[in-house]
């Protein structure tokens, strides 16, 4: 299961489990959108992890194609 959150929210979450548990954490940042388009907005940013959270392909899993299409998805939505 991916979230798109805060990292203080992820902190809390791993903070319920030992330190010696071993996880898996793929994490995507901010700055992952805007080395897609330098001129991508924070919000935009924002907006483009949520929707890839929400609509990737559970088989694929979210990668930098996942950004490109939510992006471009953001952007349509804001045109329209």
């Amino acid at each position: 299961m991916t979230h798109a959150c805060k990292i203080s929210d992820i902190v809390r979450h791993l903070q319920q489990h030992q330190n010696d548990d071993f996880v898996l954490y793929p994490l995507w940042y901010t700055d992952d959108v805007s080395s897609i388009d330098a001129s991508v907005t924070e919000e935009e940013a924002i907006a483009v992890l949520q929707h890839a959270n929400r609509h990737h392909d559970a088989e694929q899993g979210i990668n930098w194609s996942t950004l490109e299409e939510s992006l471009d998805a953001i952007r349509q939505q804001h045109t329209a």
